[in-house]
């Protein structure tokens, strides 16, 4: 499975956020912050991350990210609104195609020429219909 990468890491920072109703990069320990930033870790390295990039992109130690990675299966087990709360998370990254995360500005940039040089075509054809 390929890295992530920030884009990616970003994107899932904002499904969790909403998901938990909090910012997970605060420093706070309050179980929604732990429990948040382990459902984070626990998706992100299941598609790829490594610790340490995983940790860097939250400002924590990637042995951090392998303690709760390694408790996240018993802790997901025990409580099932967390398990839940993961699920929607981890669905919503896995289903919602965003093709535009695997793609460089210079693709992106020759893709938007391509989309604008066929509709300046439909836009031609569609004069000459009505005419």
């Amino acid at each position: 499975m390929k890295k992530r990468t920030t884009t990616h890491l970003n994107y899932l920072k904002k499904i969790v956020d909403t998901e938990f109703g909090i910012d997970i990069s605060s420093p706070s320990r309050k179980v929604i912050y732990t429990n948040a930033r382990l459902v984070f870790y626990f998706i992100a390295r299941k598609y790829g991350g490594s610790y340490s990039k995983i940790g860097e992109f939250l400002g924590k130690n990637h042995a951090t990210v392998i303690h709760v990675i390694k408790k996240a299966p018993w802790l997901l087990a025990q409580e099932k609104d967390l398990e839940l709360s993961y699920l929607r998370c981890k669905n919503l990254f896995e289903s919602t195609n965003h093709p535009v995360l695997d793609y460089s500005i210079t693709d992106l940039r020759m893709a938007y020429l391509e989309l604008e040089s066929a509709y300046d075509e439909l836009k031609k054809n569609s004069k000459q219909l009505h005419d």
